[in-house]
């Protein structure tokens, strides 16, 4: 018996939908396994040094998936895919036989491989491209969904991290500092090539026993995680030092840096007039400068969840921007004066100098600098002059009554 029209009808659009959301991007997607494929990851690293295998920097973009057409740009936002796409040329790390390796790691989105110098100090190699698809259940992972969630990383900057580390330091908050590297080919066994090999890595110091005592972190008696210092801190066994927190987070609104929840921040533990003295080390900048300010799909999210917020001139908002962090900042922060929120915010008015600032994007490689970064010099210090209104704001938010 022939099925009437509305059945052939459901039927059709049933057939058409489960091709579209799971069949053709399964199909036409070179370019995504090219970049997240292991295999094809392997190929083009070998290509990229078969002309000199030894070589001591190369030149590469950053990633050529997010490289998008005008139509994309509309939908999916333009974003930063120019600077993850301009080819730029960048060191290769000439130590990995040198280094023991220790253990993977690594969130939803990132990979790190944690290794050991000779001197038994610990390092971690971070993947600067991110796969945001392993935040999908398996069976959405087959959908349109994946390469949609692997293209919106082209919001975030690839060249954050080290213009941050510089910013900091002129700050005086203690941090890892962070480099960009390309990893190479090795004919042995090794792990971290294995991993990474053709692929731009962030190596960073991975705090923890290896680095008590060290000049590098102010000779810290030790380095413990957010869980731990809260449990000792509740026990009235170590004592915070609130103005070191409150400098970092009006930094981290400065920059955009959106995601600082717990597990973003180490803490190094200091004796100071007979007292244990908790100060933060924030870790892990990948938001920093991020742009998710256009295309249709980011602003249809944004109506949802606003907390993406972008590095551009405007005003702050300081609401969205502790969404993924209130419940930390409440922890540490509630009840203390108005008073050190302004001292803290004067303070990064007088640090965070223009001379600084310059200096801080100067560490972009110069065709990534001649793209962003007198932009990002602009807005950084447009940000700057409206530090203390944004101290006034997160004292309200931490201490407001839900």
């Amino acid at each position: 018996m022939f099925l009437s029209f509305k059945k052939r009808l459901f039927w059709g659009v049933a057939l058409l939908l489960i091709f579209l959301v799971f069949i053709l991007p399964n199909v036409f997607n070179s370019g995504e396994r090219d970049t997240f494929q292991p295999r094809r990851k392997m190929e083009r690293a070998e290509k990229l040094f078969s002309t000199d295998p030894d070589a001591d920097s190369v030149v590469m973009p950053i990633s050529d998936f997010y490289s998008r057409g005008k139509v994309a740009h509309i939908v999916l936002g333009k974003h930063h895919r120019d600077l993850w796409t301009t080819p730029v040329r960048l060191p290769v790390y000439l130590g990995l036989d040198s280094l023991k390796f220790i253990k993977s790691g690594g969130g939803q989105q990132t990979t790190s491989l944690e290794v050991k110098t000779g001197d038994g100090l610990h390092f971690t190699f971070r993947s600067v491209n991110k796969d945001n698809a392993n935040i999908l259940p398996p069976f959405l992972k087959l959908s349109f969904l994946r390469p949609f969630l692997r293209d919106q990383a082209s919001a975030l900057n690839p060249f954050a991290a080290p213009v941050v580390c510089r910013l900091m330091g002129g700050l005086d908050i203690i941090h890892p500092n962070s480099q960009i590297y390309i990893i190479p080919v090795t004919n042995g066994p090794d792990t971290i090539s294995s991993v990474f090999a053709g692929q731009a890595v962030l190596f960073e110091e991975e705090l923890g026993k290896s680095w008590r005592d060290n000049p590098r972190f102010d000779n810290a008696e030790r380095v413990v995680k957010t869980e731990d210092m809260l449990t000792e801190l509740r026990a009235g066994q170590v004592h915070l030092d609130a103005g070191g927190y409150i400098r970092c987070r009006l930094l981290d609104f400065l920059i955009s840096d959106w995601d600082r929840h717990s597990k973003q921040w180490k803490w190094s533990i200091y004796n100071i007039n007979d007292q244990q003295i908790a100060k933060p080390v924030p870790i892990d900048r990948d938001m920093a400068f991020c742009n998710y300010a256009d295309g249709m799909a980011s602003k249809l999210v944004m109506i949802f969840n606003n907390k993406f917020q972008s590095f551009l001139k405007e005003p702050l908002n300081v609401e969205a921007l502790t969404k993924n962090s209130l419940s930390l900042d409440r922890d540490l922060l509630r009840g203390v004066d108005r008073g050190l929120f302004i001292a803290e915010s004067l303070t990064i008015k007088r640090k965070l100098t223009d001379s600084l600032i310059v200096s801080a994007f100067a560490s972009y490689p110069p065709e990534i600098f001649a793209m962003a970064g007198e932009d990002h010099i602009q807005t950084l210090s447009m940000r700057r002059d409206q530090v203390e209104q944004v101290a006034h704001q997160f004292f309200d938010i931490v201490n407001r009554e839900e």
